[in-house]
């Protein structure tokens, strides 16, 4: 049985994979699995978190394997502490979502645990109000991290579609 959606939620004990399958009127949960990996995961927000690539690239095949068949999409959801989320208010509006990264990175140059050029910023308005001011939601994880999970993903023979936060 082929399944519509794989997750897959990050923690220092292991990953812990949830299979969704589409119906109607409603998508239903087809199974959960938790692979333990003691020892492979250090949680950071400034280097690489996994310190045993081989147990981690196993463990997610395994999980993976036996929940989504086939399946290559998967979301993985990462701990808060490999990123940071800042509420940001600009004056202006942005032109385009490249100025928008840039005037962020821009603002959050000293609360970023990495230098600006080794982080990956995306963001969301949140409000926008009548006199141009709005406020925005910025989440930000550095590119060794995001780099690791995205490379490993890819060799357990998955490909990670979103990645996001708790």
């Amino acid at each position: 049985m082929a399944r519509a959606f794989l997750g897959i939620d990050v923690q220092e004990q292991g990953l812990t994979f949830a299979a969704l399958g589409k119906g109607k009127p409603a998508s239903r949960l087809l199974g959960l699995r938790f692979e333990s990996l003691p020892g492979t995961i250090e949680l950071s927000s400034r280097q690489p978190n996994v310190r045993d690539t081989r147990r981690f690239i196993e463990g997610l095949r395994r999980g993976a394997t036996l929940l989504a068949g086939r399946e290559e999409r998967v979301a993985l959801s990462l701990p808060d502490r490999v990123g940071r989320l800042f509420m940001i208010e600009v004056d202006a509006p942005f032109k385009s979502r490249q100025e928008g990264v840039d005037v962020l990175t821009w603002r959050l140059k000293s609360s970023l645990p990495l230098p600006p050029a080794q982080m990956h910023i995306d963001y969301q308005v949140l409000d926008r109000r009548e006199d141009s001011r709005q406020r925005c939601l910025v989440a930000a994880i550095g590119l060794p991290i995001l780099d690791q999970y995205q490379d490993l993903v890819n060799e357990a023979g998955r490909h990670a579609v979103n990645i996001d936060f708790h």
